[in-house]
């Protein structure tokens, strides 16, 4: 098996290095990565003792091994880092979602309504009637739109028109939905 030539983490921070890796084909390359590590003051004195032991008494952990040996807590910070982007975009998404059924809905209501006012003259009898069979099959979440009834030149129209509210509580947007259809 190849051993990387770079030092691991634990050679890194507690400064020893096994002895499967110094009874390897590559132990000449590295006591010589030794050699420059315990020059630099990033090693133990000896590849089989630890900087503590080798003076016989225990010294100041280095600052590499004081920020090494600790990796607790890093699970934490990132979700501390992406968790209220992560929030915000599945908050974003599920108002959009509640604002396109809206739309969807008030579409189909109006058709609805403007259909019911041509074909089904025994049961949309009046503007009043249509309205409140096209209040009926209106669907959607949240909001109350008003519908009203005219009749102009294409035939039978009923409109729809609300306003759909983004409310956060630091942050209110308000989106203005309309649907019209006519039927002849």
């Amino acid at each position: 098996m190849m051993r990387p030539l770079w030092p691991s983490h634990r050679e890194r921070c507690y400064g020893h290095v096994p002895a499967a890796r110094l009874s390897s084909r590559r132990s000449s390359l590295k006591m010589v990565r030794w050699t420059i590590l315990f020059a630099l003051g990033q090693t133990a004195a000896h590849p089989r003792q630890h900087a503590s032991h080798a003076r016989g008494r225990k010294s100041r952990p280095s600052f590499n091994s004081f920020f090494c040996a600790d990796d607790r807590g890093t699970s934490a910070l990132e979700f501390a880092i992406v968790g209220p982007i992560f929030l915000l975009f599945m908050i974003g998404l599920t108002y959009t979602c509640l604002l396109l059924f809206t739309q969807a809905s008030m579409q189909y209501a109006v058709e609805a309504g403007a259909r019911c006012a041509s074909i089904q003259t025994n049961v949309c009898t009046s503007s009043s009637t249509i309205v409140s069979y096209t209040r009926a099959n209106y669907l959607g979440p949240i909001v109350a739109p008003s519908f009203a009834y005219s009749t102009p030149a294409c035939g039978h129209q009923v409109s729809s028109t609300t306003s759909f509210d983004f409310d956060l509580r630091w942050l209110r947007v308000t989106l203005p939905l309309s649907a019209t259809a006519c039927y002849p």
